[in-house]
């Protein structure tokens, strides 16, 4: 995926930006109106107004998309600022640039894009150079009046001022944005300013009336901006012709107004190769037919001519039933009939599609509404029609699309599922079983990092064509996304037993296709799969379910080494249902506080408290006091030991907080455990600070307890952030010294203040005589650079003393105290540091 390149005035245009005070504020029926008019004049999916920010877009107004912001640099929108016209895509997943953009590859699954600085953005929208409303209708004004009211298109009547004197609902909602009725009003208001498309002002004898009144000719697609006192612009197309009025009254200016604010924006861009995303928008309903009771045409305007191939002489007077096919031909005059006896409207006022039949007998579709006007006591009606054969073939071409993989021409996850679907109902007819192989290539993302992504499209490319290989005809081989594959395996044994050698036949096969070597470009390369199977019977009944299932064995497999066979076992789901749980009973413990810490005793060589270390301990509602070596482990996995972790650090520096007030227990100090995914916080220094500042506890009293596993990687950047940690005034102490990727570079270079070693050489220090020299080395060693050393683990009094005997003077263990809640505790410390008499 290309992400966009910043502008060059990147810091100016971010300025501005931010002073137009825009940005995260609530939505504005001005950036709305602008968008809904754009969505339901052209039928497009996706109207936005799109803000770019310094690391995100964000949707001043939207619609058709729930998201309110997309990251910077997914944004399609990112790279249409870099010019100033238009920036199209034709066809996003053909794109090398995004297809595999997320708003590509997922929701809204965009295909089309087109936009451009300042204006707004349709995706999915092809539009079609409007076309003006050429009328023919009879001068009498109720029947002109209810045409007009019908019409999608602007219209207004001028006189020779440029007063308004005429105007329907949709010229209203136009030039008026609180949608008033703008009869009586000039057409250059005094709220707003008429501007040529470069934002020049138009001088009063370029407005339409008057350019109309110059000539005798109508004026056609004069364009032109209006700008409001509230700072909305938008850009009109007028066509309009002069009228001599009767009576005296003068010139009479008819001006069909079309707002295509949105249309500048993508119009220029499009071109002959637009032509297919042109037809899955709606065309405008340009054509406008009116009949009588009977049926007979009374009007028949240009557009309609161009639509149906006939003239205007040609049909009036005639059936309009010659402008559709069977069976609607015959029946027209009967639908007629039984509307105006029962006034039931199955069509009037609603829009449907049928279609019509043009002078050469071509069928073709087409939209129509139908509306119904008195005219001098008789009833007619008016049609408007739009000719969407176009849009059908592409929306027919589209639907074909959405259900393929594009790089690979195999059914995609959408037909996927909708022939497990079919295959689950399929179970009600005949019971025969059927199979669910789930294939995830092994060390793909290392190839794409190696060779480059054109390589493992390659390799994708291949390797579909293997599995098609591998199965029978009726079987469904897709792309469900990534480096993943599922084969729907049908009409296997009805026996189960049976069934799963059969499945097991198909995996190995394709387990064999996948290890023969692949040639990639001239350039010889092995792969291999996981493969998880899971069995399809009359039991199975929710497609999702299945789908987790073969995941879950797939998961499996790769966890035995890759390149396996894994068949869905229910204690998997079980395993994953059981940590699920876990997972949210962690969660929930934190929020009702049931993480407890406790507190283990350190002493040193007279055995007088010197501190203790924080441990952790659940009290679970039901299940009592649950072990840490149950949940650390899921919440280092899932990311919650971070915030437990900083819960424990601020208990801890309260904790001192209330010591430091006592004589007896000031100089005591806590040791916090760091977990991995703690100390590669970002926030971590900031956290730690803000909490040390807002406890008022004694940094100094504080010792951060890190394991070498911290250490594993980045071994300066693990030094930098311990650098920081000392300039808080926290000490620190490597925990279980000796027992991970021990290194005595560590001791060197480090900012150390203690080392703890490990109980496992506590616990061999009597017999085992190897544990008793390395832990007599460290002792020594840490002894000759300044460092602490602390023993935990300690269990017996023979332990402490060889410790004892070899230098050790600081313990930790049970046989000093076990760890206990903190009243417990400091009853216990109470004791040890009470006067002896």
């Amino acid at each position: 995926m290309q992400s966009p390149d910043h502008p060059q005035e990147e810091a100016e245009r971010l300025a501005a930006l931010h002073r137009t005070e825009l940005l995260d504020t609530p939505a504005e029926a001005r950036f709305d109106r602008i968008t809904r008019l754009a969505q339901a004049h052209f039928g497009v999916a996706i109207c936005l107004v799109s803000l770019i920010d310094s690391t995100r877009q964000w949707f001043k107004s939207r619609q058709g998309l729930q998201a309110c912001e997309t990251p910077r640099e997914i944004s399609l929108c990112g790279h249409a600022i870099l010019g100033d016209g238009i920036f199209e895509v034709a066809d996003a997943a053909a794109d090398a640039r995004f297809a595999d953009n997320p708003l590509v590859t997922g929701p809204p699954h965009i295909r089309f894009y087109a936009g451009a600085p300042g204006l707004m953005l349709g995706t999915h929208m092809d539009i079609s150079e409007r076309r003006g409303l050429e009328s023919r209708l009879a001068s009498e004004q109720q029947f002109l009046a209810q045409v007009l009211r019908t019409s999608v298109s602007a219209i207004t009547v001028l006189d020779e001022a440029g007063v308004i004197v005429f105007a329907n609902e949709a010229a209203s909602r136009i030039l008026s944005p609180e949608r008033r009725n703008v009869v009586g009003r000039s057409y250059a208001c005094a709220d707003c300013r008429i501007m040529d498309l470069d934002g020049r002002l138009l001088a009063s004898d370029q407005l339409p009336h008057a350019q109309l009144s110059r000539a005798d000719a109508p004026i056609h697609d004069f364009r032109h901006m209006i700008e409001f006192d509230d700072g909305q612009r938008i850009i009109l197309s007028v066509n309009g012709t002069r009228l001599e009025a009767k009576g005296g009254e003068g010139l009479r200016f008819v001006l069909s107004i079309s707002d295509i604010t949105a249309q500048v924006s993508t119009k220029r861009a499009l071109g002959e190769r637009s032509r297919q995303m042109r037809a899955i928008v709606d065309n405008i309903l340009d054509a406008i037919v009116t009949i009588d009771a009977h049926g007979r045409i009374e009007s028949f305007n240009p557009a309609a001519e161009r639509m149906f191939g006939y003239s205007a002489a040609q049909v009036l007077g005639q059936n309009v039933a010659m402008l559709v096919p069977e069976p609607h031909k015959s029946r027209h005059d009967d639908y007629i009939a039984q509307y105006l006896k029962t006034h039931e409207a199955h069509v009037i006022g609603k829009g449907r599609e049928l279609e019509g039949r043009r002078s050469d007998g071509d069928l073709f579709p087409l939209e129509l509404r139908v509306s119904e006007f008195v005219r001098d006591g008789m009833t007619s009606f008016v049609g408007m029609m739009r000719d969407i054969t176009e849009r059908k073939a592409a929306e027919a071409q589209i639907h074909q699309l959405a259900f393929y993989d594009v790089l690979t021409g195999l059914p995609n996850r959408r037909l996927l599922v909708d022939r497990l679907g079919q295959t689950l109902a399929g179970f009600r007819r005949k019971h025969d079983c059927a199979a669910l192989i789930f294939i995830d290539l092994d060390n793909f993302k290392t190839l794409n990092d190696s060779a480059g992504h054109d390589k493992g499209d390659e390799l994708l490319k291949q390797t579909a064509q293997r599995l098609a290989r591998c199965v029978r005809g009726g079987d469904t081989v897709a792309r469900i996304g990534g480096d993943e594959f599922v084969v729907l395996v049908e009409e296997l044994s009805a026996d189960a037993a049976e069934a799963a050698n059969q499945a097991e036949v198909i995996a190995e096969k394709v387990q064999r296709a996948l290890n023969t070597a692949f040639t990639l470009d001239g350039v010889e390369h092995y792969s291999s799969g996981s493969i998880g199977v899971t069995l399809i019977d009359g039991d199975s009944t929710s497609i999702d379910v299945l789908l987790k299932q073969a995941d879950l064995a797939m998961y499996e497999a790769k966890s035995a080494g890759n390149n396996s066979i894994r068949f869905f076992d229910p204690l998997m789901q079980v395993a994953v249902e059981e940590r699920a749980r876990l997972e949210n009973e962690l969660r929930r413990a934190m929020r009702n506080r049931e993480l407890i810490p406790y507190f283990q005793m350190q002493v040193d060589a007279d055995r007088r408290p010197v501190g203790a270390e924080i441990l952790l301990r659940w009290q679970h509602p039901d299940l009592g006091l649950v072990s840490p070596a149950t949940f650390i482990p899921l919440a280092e996995e899932t990311g919650l030991i971070v915030p437990i972790g900083f819960d424990v650090f601020e208990a801890a520096c309260l904790c001192l907080t209330r010591w430091g007030k006592h004589a007896a227990t000031a100089s005591l100090t806590l040791s916090v455990n760091v977990s991995v995914g703690q100390f590669r916080n970002d926030t971590l220094i900031e956290r730690f600070a803000e909490i040390l500042a807002r406890t008022g506890a004694n940094p100094a009293r504080l010792k951060l307890e890190i394991t070498e596993s911290v250490l594993a990687d980045d071994i300066a950047g693990v030094a930098r952030k311990l650098d920081e940690l000392k300039a808080l005034g926290l000490h620190l102490s490597l925990d279980d010294f000796g027992t991970g990727f021990s290194s005595l570079s560590y001791l060197k270079n480090l900012p150390l203040d203690q080392i703890k070693i490990d109980q496992s050489f506590v616990r061999g220090i009597l017999d085992a005589p190897k544990d008793a020299a390395i832990a007599q080395s460290v002792i020594a060693l840490a002894s000759a650079i300044g460092l602490e050393v602390v023993a935990e683990g300690v269990e017996t009094e023979s332990q402490r003393t060889a410790l004892h005997d070899i230098g050790c003077r600081l313990f930790q263990g049970y046989l000093f105290g076990r760890p206990c809640a903190l009243a417990e505790f400091e009853t216990a410390l109470g004791a040890r540091l009470a006067p002896q008499t």
